[in-house]
């Protein structure tokens, strides 16, 4: 066996591993060990994290003489978390320009006379691009550090994160040295008004987030326009805002913005109006790529609005088609989140194509796709409710793909739930609950009849199927179903398995089934010729194709 020596390793891989370490923890460790490593410690190409965080004064002062000892040049990045000694810190460790490759600073929970005094250092570094404030809870007015941040000249990074949101900037004036910020992060809560003041400080801003709330003194009107030439990128997240108040300050701004996210806590629906959007999208941010809209609704069922503010398919008008933006809506017990978001690719896009290279159509996606994701786990004690959910739910919009997470859904629920959306195309079950009651009502068997016969879903998705049943039940209720994938966990004979599928179907000659995928454990290239010489010799099926993609085993015939 052949030995081989850390000592031996190139410094390329010593740069590697260092990459994930500490600094002082890398100097404790490798220092004094032998000459080669000592001089490497001290390589002018050798960047150092360093992370002084120990609540132990005497622990905390050993990292601080061990940072002394490295080269300032060396240090490339800085995060101090523990105002307690930072006195100490200072007065054997001074912070000034001979730090030439310092990039990043973070400062967590720092007393304000010592979070001030860093900042005021700060302004000699002259590589400084990040800067990370977390402030205090002693520190009530944010002024001083939004100011001593934008001081600095080289800065391109720049968050604050506080529990306090008072912010009593001066309006910046034209005779004024602006900030280099390219990215800002406000991680507290804003009013318009004062955000307005904070951006005149940042012409060349690229990425803006910030937190809204309300407040009585705010006032959106007086806000004059502002123009930020660069800024592409805006993520807003919205508290209990009023919706004409949230749209008038986005009419402020005049940008070439290219990326929208809204993220918004409010039972206000008109959030969900999707011709409002559509018209503040094409007047104001016409060059937008990519729209992001999520809002938490908090469920009151006695004091929901009327259908009266729907028009029809919200959010699957060409407007939406063209840009490619889905509409996703998922259901809790105690609350709903829309979401707007770019399409992605699903598994029911993946069987449309299985699909049609059957028959060797060449086929876009279709992107009119909206999705419905039942999220609640103990569905037998909100049954009504969740009814009446997807009810509203039709109000929004037209729901085409149903998916449950992770629970096993009684067949009579998910049939009463399908008869309310009539348009559905997919569907996705975790797995089926086959118990039957000992005499179905005639009205059942009636629903049961009407939406076998009515439905449009043409892909089935079974997650987790425990019993085979499910998969029959399945073929069964969905007469229409093109594709059919199939997951398990427990160990079942594969050929036995597809063998009961195609008779199945045969016996079906007005269903048109014709794809069945399915994920066996031991998935390889002998499972398929093996599930090949079964077919050909039973002669279940002639005109077939059959290849394995990774775990994924896929079945076509014509």
């Amino acid at each position: 066996m052949i030995m081989t020596c850390i000592e031996n390793l190139s410094n390329e891989i010593f740069h590697e591993i260092f990459d994930y370490l500490d600094g002082c923890d890398i100097y404790k460790a490798f220092s004094n060990l032998n000459h080669r490593l000592e001089e490497f410690l001290h390589c002018s190409s050798l960047r150092f994290k360093i992370k002084l965080n120990s609540s132990s004064s005497k622990i905390f002062m050993n990292y601080s003489k061990q940072v002394k000892l490295m080269n300032k040049h060396q240090i490339l990045s800085l995060d101090l978390r523990s105002g307690l000694y930072i006195d100490e810190f200072l007065s054997i460790f001074i912070i000034d320009s001979s730090f030439d490759y310092l990039e990043s600073i973070t400062l967590h929970f720092m007393e304000e006379y010592f979070l001030l005094l860093l900042l005021r250092h700060f302004i000699c570094l002259p590589r400084l691009l990040s800067l990370n404030v977390h402030a205090d809870e002693t520190l009530t007015d944010l002024s001083d550090v939004y100011q001593l941040g934008f001081a600095l000249p080289t800065l391109k990074y720049f968050k604050i994160k506080s529990e306090d949101w008072i912010v009593s900037l001066p309006f910046a004036t034209t005779n004024q040295q602006f900030s280099t910020v390219k990215y800002l992060v406000i991680d507290h809560y804003c009013t318009f008004d004062q955000l307005a003041t904070i951006l005149s400080y940042t012409p060349e801003l690229c990425h803006l987030y910030f937190e809204h709330q309300p407040d009585r003194d705010s006032n959106v009107e007086i806000i004059l326009p502002i123009t930020l030439s660069n800024l592409t990128r805006i993520s807003l997240k919205i508290i209990r805002s009023d919706y004409d108040e949230v749209i008038k300050f986005l009419k402020k701004i005049s940008s070439k913005l290219k990326f929208l996210r809204l993220t918004i806590q409010s039972n206000d629906v008109i959030y969900l109006i999707s011709h409002l959007w559509e018209g503040l999208i094409l007047q104001y941010f016409p060059n937008l790529e990519k729209f992001y809209l999520k809002h938490f609704e908090s469920i009151d069922y006695d004091n929901r609005s009327g259908n009266y503010l729907w028009q029809g398919n919200q959010f699957t008008s060409s407007f939406w088609i063209e840009r490619q933006w889905i509409f996703h809506a998922e259901i809790y017990i105690d609350e709903i989140i829309y979401s707007i978001y770019p399409y992605k690719i699903t598994w029911y896009d993946s069987a449309e194509s299985e699909i049609n290279s059957m028959h060797s159509i060449e086929q876009k996606p279709t992107y009119t796709s909206s999705i419905l994701t039942i999220n609640n786990r103990h569905l037998s004690g909100y049954l009504q409710l969740l009814y009446e959910n997807i009810i509203w739910m039709t109000t929004v919009t037209t729901i085409y793909h149903l998916q449950f997470c992770q629970q096993r859904i009684p067949i009579h629920t998910l049939i009463k739930i399908i008869n309310f959306l009539s348009n559905l195309d997919s569907l996705k079950v975790w797995s089926l609950s086959l118990s039957k009651p000992k005499r179905l009502s005639l009205k059942k068997i009636q629903l049961i009849n009407n939406v076998t016969k009515k439905n449009k879903i043409t892909k089935v998705y079974l997650e987790n199927m425990i019993k085979i049943e499910e998969s029959f039940v399945l073929i069964g209720l969905f007469p229409r179903m093109k594709y059919l994938q199939i997951g398990w966990k427990n160990n079942i004979d594969i050929t036995s398995f597809v063998r009961i599928i195609l008779m199945n179907i045969l016996n079906k000659s007005n269903h048109e089934f014709r794809s069945l995928c399915f994920c066996p454990s031991m998935a390889d290239d002998n499972m398929v010729k093996k599930l090949q010489n079964m077919i050909d010799f039973d002669k279940l099926i002639f005109d077939y194709k059959i290849k394995r993609i990774c775990d994924l085993i896929y079945l076509k015939w014509k």
